[in-house]
């Protein structure tokens, strides 16, 4: 199971356990009232629906979870003469050379159109694994807007260093990087506090999908990294507080 389909089924079974707490709190005043045919109807309501929507909800949770992931590309290998494109759905392999393609565009502020010289076009939005990559590393000639090259220039401009996963990739309210929010402007931040959204930040983005893979705070250097990685950065979150946390969300 992919991390966005656990991340949202936990969404829901917390949904759903709430409805549970609701029905029983129900329950209780009415047994206090002695009002019992409310007290059996709040009961038979609270279990009927949570199972209906257990059901109902999660398989639409996961239908929709899949489809997002179907759509999901991955930017690999770019060169000086190319660079491939990964699709998780089918697991197939595309090779675009830089000599099919006539220019790159930008369209809706961050989306990069690429033209190519048979009059096709394909579009890689923020949300691709390795769109920052991609950018980086479009040749220049291909660049023939203004827009684009200036996008391409700033984008990389004034980083700081993210808190969450410790690479300089942090542009003003986000990590290009981990793609993880501000305290400030995240949603669903419920009542935590700034050092608790980081504490789960960090142990949803180092935590492992199968048990026994190492929990790696400090990356090894590879040649398509793009961001510089801050060698004083510090996690606040131990290994044994993320294994535990993976074992309880991820492992089978």
């Amino acid at each position: 199971m992919s991390k966005i389909t656990s991340a949202s089924q936990k969404l829901v079974d917390q949904l759903l356990v709430g409805l549970l707490v609701v029905g029983g709190c129900v329950f209780l005043f009415s047994l206090s009232s002695s009002q019992w045919m409310v007290a059996g109807i709040s009961v038979l309501l609270a279990f009927g629906s949570y199972f209906f929507l257990h059901y109902r909800i999660k398989n639409r949770v996961t239908a929709f979870s899949k489809k997002i992931m179907g759509q999901m590309e991955f930017v690999k290998e770019i060169s000086p003469t190319g660079f491939k494109v990964f699709k998780l759905d089918d697991q197939s392999t595309a090779l675009h050379q830089w000599r099919d393609i006539s220019q790159v565009v930008l369209k809706n502020e961050t989306d990069l159109v690429f033209k190519f010289q048979n009059n096709k076009e394909k579009v890689f939005a923020t949300s691709t694994i390795g769109y920052y990559n991609l950018l980086k590393n479009i040749p220049q000639e291909k660049l023939l807007e203004s827009n684009i090259k200036k996008y391409q220039q700033t984008t990389f401009e004034n980083l700081r260093t993210c808190p969450t996963c410790g690479y300089i990739a942090y542009k003003k309210t986000n990590c290009l990087s981990c793609r993880t929010d501000s305290f400030e402007t995240a949603m669903y931040v419920d009542q935590m506090n700034k050092a608790e959204y980081l504490k789960e930040k960090q142990l949803e983005y180092f935590c492992t999908e199968v048990k026994g893979e190492p929990v790696e705070f400090y990356p090894k250097k590879k040649e398509d990294d793009i961001f510089e990685f801050d060698k004083n950065w510090k996690p606040i979150v131990t290994k044994e507080e993320v294994i535990e946390f993976s074992k309880q969300e991820y492992w089978d």
